[in-house]
C-alpha cells in the first residue's frame, strides 16, 4: 500500500435557510406572578423618614431593581436594587416567597441584614475598615448587634455599596453578587472601596439561616476596571470542577470588557475586542441599521452554552447597543495567558444578526432545549433562538412583550422561566435620574410551553451548495491481509444440547432444526467473560433460537464452535412450539416494566419467547447486552405476527445460563404508531449518556424509513422522518450513479461518533440502497419536542459520497477518530477518517474475503471484528435461501490495519 499523491476532491457543504415562526405566544402560557407600583420594605432598622446622609431613609421612587434571582430549594428571590439615587435602605435584598404563596406586592427585607446595607455617613458610618479592601476567601463568624449602635460595633458589618446583578448557583447552593463599591448619584459618584465579588450559601430563607461567613469574598484590582458603575451589570458562573473550582465572567459595558475572576487561580484578568464595543456589528451587517442609540453600551448580556469538549463551555454574549450576536468558548477566557488579547483576536466570533429592534438583550440558556432567550432591557421584548440554527432574524421568534422595558430573568431547576418587567416615565437605563413613577411585574411560564410551536418546529429548504476544493491524500488498492486473523470459521452452524431432535416437527410443518437455514445477521461481543452473541432472524423455518451465544474461552481460534440458544432454548419457543399454544397478554403490554413474574419453565408460560432478532449491541461499559425482537417472523414467505416489537436489555454476568442476569435490565414493548413495518428494523446504536440507568437507544428501520429513539430516563419513544433516510437519499446532492440492487433500503446503518457539545455526539447513518453518507447529532435526536421533525430540517446532512459500496453497517473507533465499514452486499472491509472530507478517494479498502459482509464490531482491546459469508450469490435476508454458507470471523487490531493508509492521518 502506497500513498500515491496529492489530488483535487470535491467536498460539498449544503447551507440550509430557514423560514421560521415568529408569532407571538399565547399569553395564556404565561402567569404574572408579582407586581407592585411602590415595593415595599418589611422589618427596617429605623422610619422611612429618617434622615440618613442628608436624604430619607427610604425613597419610594428610587426603588428600581436590576436584577432578581431564585434560589428556588428554599424559595428565597433576591434582588439586585443599585445605589443610582439615594433612599435605598438595600442594595440587595430577598423575599421569602413560601411565605406570600397569593400576595402580588410582597414585602422586602436587607439581605442579609439592613445593617450590611449602611454605607458611610449612615447612623455614624464616616468610613470603611480597612480589611473592606483585602482580597481573603473567608470571614470568621461573627456576633451581630440587635439595634442600631456606633460604627465602632459594625466593624464586621458587609456595607453592601451598590449592587447591580445577582446569580443564583443551584448547584452548590449559593448566592453570587458584584458590589460596584460605588454610590452612582444624581449629584455625582460616591466612590466607597473597590468592587467586590460576594458568594453567600443559602440554606435557607430567613435572617438566621442567611447571616453567616460568606462563600467568597474578593476585591477586584484596579488594574481590571476603569469605570466600576458597568461591572457585573451581568455575568455568569461557570462551576468547571468541585464547588470550590469554577470561573466568574463579568461584562462592563463602559469599558467594554469582559472581566475573569478564576477561584481555582485566585485572579482577575480581562479581555477586551472589537465585538465589545457599542455597534460593533456595523462591520459585519450589510446595510446596517442607523437607529438611534442614546445608551452607547457595550458588552453587557452573556451567558453559557452547551459543553464543548472537557469541562469548556460556548459563552454567548452581545453589546446592549448591538442587534448582533457573537460567541467565544470558556476555553479562551479561562487561559489567563490570552489575556487581554486583542480588538482582532479571532477567537471571538461574529454569529449572526438577530433584527431591528433588537438591542439591550440580555441572555440565558435553557439545557435541555439548547435555546437561548433574549430580554430586551431597552425595549419591552422576550425573545429565543435555538443555538441548532443560524443566527438570522428568521431564526429569532419573539415570545411575548408586555410593559415598555425588559429587567432580568431566570431558569430555575424545574425549568420554569421567571421574568421582570418594568413600565417607567423615563428608561432607568439611560435616564434613570428622570424616574419618577414605575410599574414592575414579574412573570414566569414554562419553558417548553412557551417555545412550542416556534423556532424548535421551522421548516428549512434548500439554500445554496459552496463547493470547497481541498487537497488530501488519497489510498489506492487493497491493504495487505497479513494483520488479519480468522477467529472462527463455519460451514454450517451446530446446536449444543438442543432440548428436541432436529428433526421433531414443531407446527406440524418443518423440524426444528434445518441447517442450511442458519445465517446470521449480526454479532456482539463481550470483553469482560469472552461471550460472542450471534443474532439469526428468523426469515426461514427451522432455527431453534434467534439469540445464541458462544463462550469463547472454550474454543481456539479458527474452529466452528456450537451455539446455544440465550439464556435457554426454551426462551426462544415460538407460539405452536412444543405445547406454547400462544403468547399471554403479558407479552402484549405496550407499558414499560420493570419487575417479571416467575418464570414456570415446566408450562414455558414465563419464558421471554423472543421471537426474531436481527441485531444486537453489547454495553461493556455496563456489561449488557441489548437487542430488538421483531415480534414477527417469516414462513415460507409469509409474516406471521406474534407481538409488537420489544427492546431488551440482559445483564452478563459469566458466559452461562446462570451468569446471563434474571429479570432482564430491560423490557420495552414499542407502540404501534412508530413500527408500521416490523420486520424493517435494521441496526441500532446505544448511547450512554450519564451513568448506567441513563441511556438512549436509536433504531433504524429500512422500510418505513424512520429513526425511532428510546430514552430511559424520559421512559419515552418518539420518531424522526427525513428526506436522507429514503433510498437513493443522496441523489438529492449528487447525479446518483446506477444502484445494483432492487431491495429498495432505507435507512440502515446508524453510529455513534465524536462528542460534539457534551454529553453529545456525532450520529453517522446511510440508508441501505445508497452510496452516500449522512449526520445529525444526539442533541437532535434526543431531543423529542423535535420530534418527528421535518423532510428537510437541516439537522440531518449529507457528508459526502463514498464510492460504490453500498449497504453499509458501521463501527467507530474513538482513538483514532476512524469509521470502518462492510457491506451486505459486497465483500469488502473499508476505512475512512472523520477528520477528513468524505469522498471516493478519502474512503480505503483494507480487506476483502467470501462474497457478504454480515457485521462489524470493535472490541475494548480494539481489535477489530467482523465477519463476512459466501452465500451462494444470495445474501443472507433472501426468503428463499436453500445451500448452506460458510461464514468466517475475522479479527485485526485497528491501529494495525489502518497503518500507512489515508486513514492513518500520520500519513497526510
Amino acid at each position: 500500500m502506497k500513498i500515491i499523491g496529492k489530488v483535487f476532491s470535491i467536498f460539498l457543504i449544503v447551507f440550509l435557510y430557514g423560514q421560521g415562526a415568529q408569532s407571538v405566544s399565547p399569553a395564556s402560557k404565561v402567569q404574572a406572578v408579582y407586581n407592585t407600583k411602590a415595593f415595599a420594605f418589611d422589618g427596617l432598622s429605623c422610619s422611612p423618614n429618617t434622615i440618613v446622609g442628608g436624604h430619607p431613609y427610604l425613597i419610594t421612587n428610587n426603588v428600581l431593581p436590576s436584577s432578581i434571582s431564585l434560589h428556588q430549594p428554599t424559595g428565597c428571590l433576591f434582588i439586585g436594587i443599585p445605589r443610582t439615587a439615594t433612599g435605598i435602605p438595600a442594595t440587595i435584598a430577598y423575599v421569602n416567597t413560601n411565605n406570600y404563596p397569593n400576595n402580588p406586592n410582597p414585602p422586602l427585607r436587607g439581605f442579609p441584614s439592613y445593617q450590611d446595607n449602611y454605607v458611610p455617613g449612615w447612623f455614624g458610618i464616616d468610613h470603611l475598615p480597612s480589611e473592606d479592601f483585602n482580597i481573603y476567601p473567608g470571614a470568621p463568624a461573627r456576633a451581630w448587634p440587635t439595634q442600631v449602635t456606633p460604627y465602632g460595633q459594625f466593624r464586621n458589618v458587609y456595607h453592601f455599596t451598590s449592587v447591580l446583578y445577582t446569580y443564583t448557583d443551584i448547584q452548590c447552593n449559593r448566592i453570587f453578587f458584584i458590589d460596584s463599591g460605588t454610590l452612582e448619584y444624581p449629584e455625582g459618584n460616591v466612590v466607597v472601596r473597590r468592587p467586590v465579588l460576594w458568594a453567600f450559601n443559602v440554606n435557607g430563607c430567613n435572617d438566621a439561616a442567611l447571616n453567616q461567613a460568606p462563600a467568597l469574598k474578593v476585591t477586584v484590582p484596579d488594574s481590571v476596571v476603569n469605570d466600576p458603575t458597568a461591572l457585573g451589570l451581568r455575568f455568569d458562573i461557570d462551576v468547571y470542577g468541585n464547588c470550590n473550582e469554577f470561573a466568574v465572567y463579568l461584562t462592563n459595558h463602559k469599558d467594554n470588557r469582559i472581566v475573569v475572576y478564576d477561584n481555582v487561580q485566585r485572579s482577575f484578568w480581562y479581555f477586551v475586542h472589537n465585538t465589545f464595543n457599542p455597534l460593533s456589528d456595523r462591520s459585519f451587517v450589510p446595510n446596517f441599521p442607523a437607529l438611534p442609540d442614546p445608551a452607547n453600551m457595550g458588552v453587557c448580556g452573556l451567558t453559557l452554552g452547551a459543553r464543548t469538549r472537557g469541562n469548556f463551555r460556548n459563552l454567548y454574549y452581545a453589546p446592549a447597543s448591538s442587534y448582533s450576536l457573537f460567541g467565544t468558548t470558556t476555553e479562551v477566557l479561562r487561559n489567563s495567558a490570552l489575556a487581554p488579547g486583542n480588538p482582532s483576536f479571532p477567537n471571538f466570533s461574529y454569529l449572526g444578526y438577530r433584527g431591528p429592534n433588537t438591542p439591550g438583550a440580555v441572555m440565558v440558556y435553557d439545557e435541555q432545549t439548547q435555546v437561548v432567550f433574549f430580554l430586551h432591557v431597552l425595549t419591552n421584548r422576550l425573545s429565543c433562538w435555538n443555538t441548532r440554527r443560524p443566527v438570522s432574524p428568521n431564526n429569532i421568534a419573539t415570545l411575548f412583550s408586555d410593559l415598555t422595558y425588559g429587567v432580568d430573568f431566570l431558569i430555575t431547576p424545574d425549568r420554569t422561566l421567571y421574568f421582570m418587567m418594568r413600565n417607567t416615565n423615563a428608561n432607568p437605563i439611560t435616564n434613570r435620574r428622570q424616574v419618577t413613577s414605575y410599574f414592575y411585574q414579574t412573570y414566569r411560564v414554562n419553558v417548553d410551553d412557551f417555545i412550542s410551536g416556534t423556532i424548535r418546529k421551522m421548516v428549512y429548504s434548500l439554500g445554496f451548495i459552496l463547493i470547497i476544493i481541498s487537497y488530501v491524500p488519497i489510498a489506492n488498492g487493497i491493504v495487505s491481509s497479513a494483520h488479519v486473523s480468522t477467529l472462527y470459521s463455519w460451514e454450517s452452524f451446530k446446536f449444543e444440547d438442543l432440548p428436541y431432535t432436529e428433526d421433531s416437527q414443531v407446527d406440524d410443518e418443518y423440524d426444528y432444526y434445518i441447517s442450511e437455514n442458519i445465517v446470521p445477521s449480526a454479532f456482539s461481543y463481550h470483553d469482560k467473560t469472552g461471550c460472542l452473541f450471534v443474532a439469526i432472524a428468523r426469515s426461514h423455518p427451522g432455527i431453534p433460537a434467534t439469540i445464541t451465544y458462544v463462550d469463547t474461552k472454550e474454543y481456539q481460534k479458527e474452529y466452528s464452535p456450537p451455539l446455544r440458544g440465550f439464556p435457554t432454548y426454551e426462551d426462544n419457543f415460538l407460539p405452536g412450539w412444543f405445547d406454547v399454544d400462544d403468547l399471554d397478554s403479558y407479552d402484549y403490554l405496550h407499558n414499560i416494566y420493570p419487575d417479571y413474574r416467575p418464570i414456570e419453565r415446566s408450562k414455558f408460560r414465563g419464558s421471554y419467547h423472543f421471537i426474531s432478532i436481527y441485531y444486537t449491541v453489547m454495553d461493556n461499559k455496563c456489561n449488557r447486552l441489548f437487542f430488538l425482537d421483531y415480534g414477527e417472523y417469516r414462513l415460507f414467505g409469509e409474516v406471521v405476527y406474534n407481538r409488537r416489537p420489544v427492546l431488551w436489555a440482559f445483564h452478563i454476568n459469566e458466559c452461562s445460563e446462570e451468569g446471563f442476569g434474571y429479570p432482564p435490565e430491560l423490557k420495552v414493548s414499542l407502540p404501534d404508531d412508530l413500527a408500521e413495518t416490523p420486520s424493517g428494523f435494521s441496526t441500532f446504536a446505544l448511547d450512554i449518556y450519564g451513568n448506567c440507568n441513563e441511556f438512549a437507544v436509536y433504531m433504524t428501520n429500512c422500510y418505513d424509513n424512520t429513526i425511532i429513539v428510546y430514552d430511559n430516563v424520559k421512559k419515552s419513544f418518539w420518531y424522526f422522518q427525513h428526506e436522507t433516510f429514503f433510498p437513493n437519499a443522496e441523489g438529492f446532492f449528487i447525479d446518483n450513479p446506477t444502484l445494483p440492487d432492487n431491495y429498495g433500503f432505507g435507512i440502515m446503518g446508524i453510529k455513534l461518533g465524536r462528542p460534539n457539545d457534551y454529553p453529545f455526539k456525532d450520529v453517522y447513518y446511510s440508508p441501505g440502497s445508497s452510496y452516500g453518507l449522512f449526520k445529525t447529532s444526539t442533541a437532535i435526536l434526543r431531543d423529542y419536542i423535535l420530534a418527528p421533525g421535518d423532510p428537510t430540517s437541516m439537522d440531518f446532512e449529507f457528508l459526502g459520497y463514498g464510492g460504490l459500496d453500498s449497504q453499509s453497517i458501521m463501527a467507530y473507533d474513538a482513538v483514532t477518530e476512524v469509521l470502518f465499514f462492510i457491506h451486505l452486499l459486497s465483500n469488502t472491509l473499508q476505512c475512512w477518517n472523520t477528520n477528513v472530507p468524505l469522498s471516493e478517494n478519502n474512503v480505503v479498502t483494507l480487506f476483502g474475503d467470501l462474497e457478504y459482509g454480515a457485521d462489524i464490531v470493535i472490541d475494548g482491546n480494539r481489535n477489530l471484528q467482523f465477519l463476512l459469508y459466501d452465500g451462494r450469490g444470495l445474501p443472507y435476508f433472501q426468503t428463499n435461501k436453500s445451500d448452506n454458507s460458510i461464514y468466517q470471523l475475522y479479527c485485526v487490531p485497528v491501529d494495525g490495519i489502518i497503518k500507512d493508509t489515508a486513514c492513518d492521518l500520520s500519513n497526510i
